[in-house]
């Protein structure tokens, strides 16, 4: 989230210590661990209490999952069976940590870990009394974020007018908000919300037969009942909701999608009542999954889910952050801000990771430093990676529906920041092109939508790292997402569906083989990341040795078979009992960096070489040791 406009940015900590969890291996590793990409032993992991997810491997039924519940001696409280996912709770006066020892131990489960939290990308700051610049922008002078005006760069926007001239959606097109609910009776809303012709409402009968009994609009995972409106006044959803889809009615604003039906999915930032909505929007025939929230942990029930979204045929929109940082890189700040954020940073391709720009085709900061003479580092909240993060959308002084009477003066409408906002605009840009192009899949409409980014040469980074890092004032030059674009929607209607998304030998998927040794080069703020794939004999010691030049600082880890995604720390790299993929690392103030270690099982390990905010030419060795 994104309270308040920060403060100057604490300066990294000199070292960092490792976590309970990670194996002995990395623990002794040699060189201080001084670039903070590792996760620091003060670092909690944020999970709801006795809480566990279970992810089944393929072909196990409930009552084979079920009887290893009552083995643990553990009570399933929801399960999202079509990906074989369960949440359970452990009784008071038994051990967590043996819980998850006992079902890691059982091959039918693929993962257990906590049931995590996950927190929205943005809060609101003040009431809404101007235009949409991100719609259309003529360099007006518009209502801003944290109170008064501020006047934006002519043409820094999505150009979703010229879009509308040839449709404005499909009632046949839905998309689902995952978020704190949506206000089902805001006069900007209520036409575009998604309607289960199956089910009669309130009739106390599941007349679909999909497991919920009047769910005619959604469904709230969190209260389980199907009124999916925020109960306590929350408007992060609808907010979210309306940038999407708000109605074209010369009442408040004008969303991107109008024609496209919402489907609101209330949860409670938890990871066990998300993989029940995903698996929800994807039964119930959703098109484009909203997702404006994150977290700093690694969750293997949320990537499964998202990942049999689609395979479904849906496309998950994700914001990616307001850390103000690089999801390229594992940072760990002493202020508690962390990064990747997931789910945005998961290396799928039916995943749209989303940064904020502003009105002026800049990467998102607040308009306060603007107004106020501030320097821009100051304000700056969104998070970027040339890798990780695909496209930027208007995510400064967005004007949005917030529920009825809780914006300032009791409006219905406020301006907020945030990528919780950017995310919108994608996901309604996602809305018209599948309303005019509905046989495409998900993958093909993201390609449509990084195909088409307008890049302006203003579109670069402004960061607390000019000052962490003694560099000259004035944006960064470089990439900072794969598109180096801020998205257009007139353009992304007939786009090329194609070849957007190849992958990076910075990525799992991507990862080049390497026999005994190699020559690369790594670099921030470009190819952060190399990643080699060597399979391992099993019991057997190792040594990995990284030469880099002088004065540059290059980070050398091993990660064990079946990992997914670069930065995969989940909860047992952490303070909680568990498994850690992470077999091996030094991360010192140097380019050279050695780890010897033993493996575990023989397989498929990677070896991941990671620029720290330098960079430069290396030589990488395996050998045996």
């Amino acid at each position: 989230m994104r309270r308040r406009v920060a403060a100057a940015i604490a300066v990294f900590a000199a070292s960092t210590s490792l976590a309970a969890g990670v194996p002995a291996a990395v623990a002794t590793t040699e060189g201080p661990q001084g670039s903070l990409a590792l996760p620091p032993a003060g670092l909690s992991t944020p999970a709801v209490p006795r809480e566990l997810v279970v992810t089944f491997r393929g072909g196990v039924g409930p009552g084979s999952a079920g009887s290893l519940h009552r083995a643990v001696g553990a009570v399933r409280t929801g399960r999202a069976s079509s990906f074989g996912i369960e949440v359970v709770r452990v009784p008071g006066g038994r051990s967590v940590a043996a819980a998850m020892r006992r079902y890691e131990s059982d091959p039918r489960v693929a993962a257990v870990e906590p049931n995590l939290r996950r927190f929205p990308s943005l809060v609101p700051d003040d009431p809404m009394f101007g235009q949409q610049w991100g719609m259309r922008n003529t360099g007006q002078n518009h209502a801003a974020s944290f109170g008064g005006r501020h006047r934006g760069r002519r043409d820094a926007d999505v150009d979703a007018h010229q879009a509308w001239d040839l449709t404005t959606g499909d009632p046949g097109v839905v998309v689902a908000v995952i978020d704190d609910g949506v206000d089902l009776d805001h006069p900007d809303l209520a036409p575009a919300i998604w309607t289960n012709a199956g089910e009669t409402p309130a009739n106390g009968l599941d007349d679909d037969g999909n497991g919920f009994v009047d769910d005619a609009h959604g469904w709230d995972f969190e209260g389980r009942d199907p009124n999916p409106s925020p109960p306590r006044r929350d408007s992060h959803g609808t907010h979210v909701a309306g940038v999407i889809a708000a109605q074209h009615d010369a009442y408040g604003i004008g969303g991107l999608c109008p024609d496209c039906r919402l489907m609101p999915l209330r949860f409670g930032f938890t990871i066990g009542q998300e993989v029940r909505a995903i698996e929800y929007a994807v039964d119930n025939g959703a098109d484009v999954i909203n997702m404006s929230f994150g977290g700093y942990v690694w969750s293997a029930a949320e990537r499964r889910a998202i990942d049999a979204a689609g395979d479904a045929g849906v496309l998950v929109v994700a914001a990616a952050g307001n850390q103000s940082l690089d999801n390229d890189l594992s940072i760990f700040q002493t202020n508690g801000e962390v990064s990747p954020s997931f789910p945005a940073s998961y290396e799928l391709p039916e995943i749209v990771s989303v940064a904020a720009s502003t009105d002026r085709d800049v990467y998102g900061y607040s308009s306060f430093c603007d107004r106020r003479g501030l320097p821009v580092w100051v304000c700056a909240f969104t998070n970027w990676g040339r890798t990780s993060v695909d496209v930027a959308a208007p995510g400064v002084d967005v004007a949005s529906t917030v529920v009825e009477g809780t914006g300032g003066g009791g409006a219905d409408h406020e301006v907020w920041d945030g990528t919780s906002m950017a995310a919108p605009h994608v996901s309604g840009i996602a809305g018209l092109v599948r309303s005019m192009h509905p046989t495409l899949g998900p993958v093909e409409v993201k390609n449509a939508i990084m195909n088409a980014v307008d890049r302006p040469s203003s579109l670069r980074l402004t960061s607390y790292f000019h000052q962490e890092l003694g560099m000259p004032a004035g944006p960064l030059s470089g990439r900072f997402t794969r598109t180096q674009g801020r998205v257009n929607a007139r353009d992304a209607l007939d786009a090329d569906t194609s070849n957007a998304t190849r992958q990076s030998d910075g990525t799992i998927r991507g990862a080049r083989r390497i026999r005994h040794a190699v020559r690369g080069r790594a670099a921030w703020p470009g190819d952060v990341n190399d990643v080699f794939a060597k399979r391992l004999r099993g019991s057997t010691r190792y040594r990995v040795t990284l030469s880099g030049p002088r004065g540059a600082d290059l980070d050398l880890f091993v990660w064990d078979p079946g990992i997914e995604d670069v930065w995969q720390f989940d909860a047992g790299c952490f303070r909680v009992k568990g498994r850690c993929p992470l077999r091996a690392a030094s991360a010192g103030t140097s380019a050279d960096e050695t780890v010897t270690f033993r493996t575990g099982r023989a397989g498929r390990y990677h070896v991941h070489v990671s620029a720290w905010f330098s960079g430069g030419r290396y030589r990488l060795t395996v050998a045996r040791a």
